[in-house]
């Protein structure tokens, strides 16, 4: 909030706009009439364009791998609490996103995520490749980027993600959720190669 203030503040009047990323946790009444008043008004103008909401999976699977029973429950309620906050506004902005790194833990469950996303009016269903983001030392801010490799995917059910990609592309054809891989541009073949270890991003 106090970034958002700061921004605004000294944006010299320049359209200066944003995206946010949040768990959803701590996603309350008052913080949501916020977020939602904080939204562009188009997406060149001044604000939040977008507002995505992570999870790790459906609600076991998110559960287990957060290590906090119920937190699956809580965040859907916190959405839904965002989504009728952007209603009762009745603006465009921000986007609202469900958002999940696609793991062999939640690789099954894609379809139903995008059916949550249906359900509940999101504008975006955002499933995020596992891929090297680069980084840079934090004990030597001097240092150049570098690439982090995470761990190659070992034991990866590529035809159980395939499966669920191509049903989702496919529900996308007809739905109001857009469906919007990360990174950007990457194809659905390019994300099976990934998890295959075929392709490094």
């Amino acid at each position: 909030k106090k970034a958002l203030k700061l921004m605004q503040k000294y944006g010299n009047g320049k359209n200066v706009t944003n995206t946010l990323q949040t768990n959803g946790i701590l996603l309350n009444e008052d913080m949501s009439r916020e977020l939602v008043e904080l939204g562009c008004r188009g997406v060149f103008g001044r604000g939040t364009v977008a507002l995505g909401v992570s999870v790790e999976g459906l609600g076991k699977t998110h559960d287990d791998t957060v290590k906090v029973p119920g937190s699956f429950e809580k965040i859907l309620a916190n959405l839904h609490r965002l989504v009728e906050a952007k209603k009762r506004a009745k603006k465009r902005y921000p986007l609202l996103a469900l958002k999940c790194v696609m793991t062999n833990e939640n690789a099954g469950e894609l379809e139903e995520l995008y059916g949550i996303a249906e359900e509940m009016e999101l504008d975006i269903f955002n499933p995020i490749t596992h891929y090297r983001i680069p980084s840079t030392d934090r004990f030597d801010m001097s240092a150049n980027l570098k690439n982090t490799m995470v761990e190659p995917v070992n034991g990866f059910n590529t035809a159980l993600l395939k499966e669920q990609l191509e049903k989702i592309t496919g529900a996308a054809k007809n739905s109001t959720v857009q469906l919007r891989l990360t990174p950007p541009g990457i194809s659905m073949h390019d994300v099976i190669d990934v998890y295959r270890n075929r392709l490094d991003l």
